[in-house]
């Protein structure tokens, strides 16, 4: 594949890439910054780090992610899109690999590198690396970087924090109607749910909804997490439903289109359907049934089991909702930037069959590297991620 075809896949702009190598250079450029960037290591500052999906017979147990988390180490810095090497985040000798990598060590500065680690995991943490997610997972963990790298406007964020927190504060007042009377005591339980730090300050919901304690702050913050998703989604679908017109138009191929090519781009077709269909319809489901099940208890005042029982799988399902979702916003940046400068979205042959092998990739479990490229193995010589 082209560079072309390979620079929407490891730029920034879908929610599944952290492109720090480009922020860096851009500060480089700009200011001359070398200090007060993301990570304390200097050679960290140019990392790209992505998200994949990890087929279960790759995880190191039953209970790990299906999203894991590769750091790219580009060749050269300031031509990411001809090669690198990678390193997976849950590799258990992730200093050695660090070291052999960018040279990045405790005898050069103890402290540096454990902080550095401490922002890794932080984001490992993570479904998906939207700008949202890392800023708020990052003040959470009081984990301070230079906010160039955090790129969400203060009116987006007051956006998202709106829409999550309407949805939190009837779930307040329904579990507590002790509490109707008190808009501020209710506001200040539902900033406390948002944290999900306190669980002290969060005892009462935590009976009420009959959480199991010793995984209630994770129950709350996943759930924050899945709100957050129902609103990325809502943004995301015009442009999903233009992708899959757009594929279902690109099936009718011209007669004179060679036998061997009309195979290929058949073949690609009916798999990129199908990879779309799946996570699509997991994200269809999943959040019709939180939707529904919020609406019966909190709207209608009717049964509340069904709302309760989605939350105390929170933790497992906003892992899935983020896999799912970050597959197909990854596939629309792709797909957006490799057909917007045709008319109609049109493309030549054998762009087109370039553009569908680039989706398999994307949308592949396990795939998400860009084709064409050439990606180093795990140091200790494993390649299949350690979720």
């Amino acid at each position: 594949m082209s560079e072309p075809g390979l620079r929407p896949i490891i730029d920034s702009g879908s929610s599944r890439v952290f492109d720090c190598n480009r922020i860096t250079r851009k500060l480089h450029e700009l200011n001359g910054a070398r200090e007060n960037l993301f990570f304390r290591n200097p050679q960290l500052n140019n990392v790209i780090i992505i998200k994949h999906s990890v087929p279960s017979v790759d995880r190191r147990s039953r209970r790990a992610p299906p999203v894991g988390t590769k750091l790219y180490f580009a060749f050269n810095e300031n031509d990411p899109y001809r090669g690198g090497s990678t390193i997976f985040l849950h590799n258990e000798q992730l200093e050695a690999a660090l070291r052999d990598k960018c040279g990045v060590s405790r005898e050069n500065n103890k402290q540096a590198v454990e902080e550095d680690i401490v922002l890794l995991r932080a984001l490992g943490r993570l479904p998906t690396l939207d700008p949202f997610l890392m800023r708020d997972v990052l003040a959470s963990e009081q984990l301070a970087v230079n906010p160039a790298y955090l790129e969400i406007s203060g009116e987006e964020w007051k956006e998202i924090e709106l829409y999550i927190q309407d949805h939190f504060t009837p779930l307040v007042r329904a579990a507590l109607p002790g509490l109707a009377a008190s808009h501020e005591q209710a506001n200040r339980l539902a900033e406390k749910m948002w944290e999900a730090k306190d669980l002290k300050a969060l005892q009462p919901l935590v009976i009420a909804l009959r959480l199991p304690e010793a995984t209630a702050l994770e129950i709350f913050y996943a759930w924050k997490v899945i709100t957050f998703y129902a609103f990325q989604y809502a943004r995301l679908k015009p442009k999903l439903l233009e992708m899959a017109q757009w594929l279902k138009a690109s099936e009718v191929l011209p007669q004179l289109t060679p036998h061997d090519m009309r195979l290929r781009i058949e073949g690609s077709h009916q798999t990129v359907r199908e990879q779309i269909r799946q996570p699509w319809r997991v994200i269809e489901t999943t959040l019709a049934t939180y939707e529904s099940s919020y609406t019966k208890m909190f709207k209608d005042k009717g049964d509340a089991g069904p709302f309760l029982s989605f939350i105390g799988n929170a933790s497992e399902t906003f892992w899935l909702l983020g896999d799912a979702l970050g597959k197909l916003d990854h596939a629309l940046f792709c797909w957006d930037n490799v057909t917007a400068r045709y008319s109609r979205r049109s493309l030549p042959l054998d762009g087109l069959e370039s553009a569908l092998r680039m989706l398999e990739e994307i949308l592949g479990t396990g795939k998400a590297e860009p084709v064409g490229m050439v990606w180093g193995a795990a140091s200790n010589g494993d390649a299949r991620q350690r979720a």
